[in-house]
């Protein structure tokens, strides 16, 4: 098991000699100020392509300060493969970083 505290930008690749099929697991948590409404989406992606079945929606309203998501998902890696969070705000105009309480764990099960 190797696991990764990884903000938006992070990258975490597979060892160079490990191809085989991985339980990759994430949570992304966005921030964003008291008082504003804010939506962000966040996803993952191999290699700067989109991983099918891993976007979540992220709402923030007027008194909440957080949004948390995330998933498991088993997948084919190849040897040195790039895995990434990544996350955008879709609606507001403030906030919606993300914030501590992200994280993303690859397990080789075979």
């Amino acid at each position: 098991t190797q696991s990764r505290s990884s903000a938006a930008s992070d990258v975490y690749k597979t060892p160079p000699s490990e191809s085989g099929t991985y339980r990759v697991c994430w949570a992304v948590t966005i921030y964003g100020p008291t008082g504003t409404r804010t939506q962000a989406r966040s996803w993952l992606e191999a290699n700067d392509v989109e991983i099918a079945g891993t976007s979540r929606l992220h709402y923030l309203r007027l008194t909440n300060m957080g949004a948390s998501g995330g998933g498991c998902i088993i997948k084919t890696l190849t040897a040195g493969q790039a895995v990434r969070m990544r996350a955008v705000r879709t609606l507001g105009s403030s906030g919606a970083a993300l914030a501590n309480g992200c994280s993303l764990t690859l397990e080789r099960v075979a």
